[in-house]
């Protein structure tokens, strides 16, 4: 019986052991001891989540010759994290004769009993996909909360112990930048009195019409959350400025 196999890994899988070469040993091992005849080992170095991969699409061209009678990876995941595209698939291949094997399932589709615990299989290849965004959307977000985005580069705080504390001396120009502003005072006379002072920005330049305009329309200040992709999320960052004053000066400009 002639088979092919396909490995696949992704970001995700760098921790685990299930490498290109660990799982193309295993598909070796079980064809020799099976009898069957290896045409050969599709790989793929990326996510499941999508069909269109180069390995997969290739593998799918040489199953079109027609001598190919078996399909073998080493988990139900490889081929799909979808239950859809991976039924899809297996289905493909039953219309041209070709089963599929995973090996650490012990599943074989040649039996009616294998193409149901395949299909409840890869559901639980989706659930689990779905858990480990749900987990990498909370750590950015944690993140984003603390200000870890941020990079180091806001005024008026200094990054200790992963997160942002207030910096005494930086909270002060912060301060005088507002006052002015929701005064009347233009982002040039800001940025004209803040240089006047010898002060510079994080970056240690002068402050500019830009730095100063950014700084008051920044709601981080005023502890009212902080600007991401077009969307205000909330933070755990201390204010400097009442909510108050950053909405008078902002008013002003």
């Amino acid at each position: 019986m002639n088979c092919v196999g396909y490995v696949r890994i992704s970001s995700l899988d760098q921790l685990s052991n299930t490498s290109i070469a660990n799982q193309k040993q295993k598909i070796e091992a079980y064809a020799n001891a099976k009898g069957y005849t290896l045409k050969g080992v599709f790989e793929d170095t990326c996510s499941g989540a999508t069909t269109k991969r180069d390995g997969l699409e290739k593998l799918r061209s040489r199953l079109e010759d027609g001598d190919i009678n078996l399909v073998i990876v080493l988990k139900v995941d490889r081929i799909a994290r979808s239950t859809i595209d991976g039924l899809t698939l297996i289905k493909e291949w039953h219309s041209k004769n070709i089963s599929f094997i995973s090996i650490n399932e012990n599943i074989e589709t040649t039996t009616a009993i294998g193409e149901s615990f395949l299909s409840l299989l890869l559901v639980f290849a989706t659930l689990e996909r779905q858990i480990i965004k749900e987990r990498l959307v909370s750590g950015k977000n944690h993140k984003l909360q603390s200000g870890a985005r941020v990079n180091g580069n806001l005024l008026g705080y200094r990054w200790l112990n992963g997160e942002f504390v207030v910096n005494e001396d930086e909270a002060k120009l912060v301060e005088t930048a507002f006052k002015m502003a929701s005064k009347g005072s233009s982002c040039a006379e800001i940025a004209d009195h803040l240089n006047g002072l010898g002060a510079t920005t994080k970056r240690n330049s002068r402050f500019s019409y830009h730095s100063i305009y950014r700084m008051l329309q920044n709601p981080i200040y005023a502890g009212q959350g902080m600007m991401y992709k077009g969307k205000l999320l909330p933070t755990t960052i201390k204010p400097i400025v009442s909510k108050y004053l950053w909405k008078k000066a902002i008013s002003q400009k």
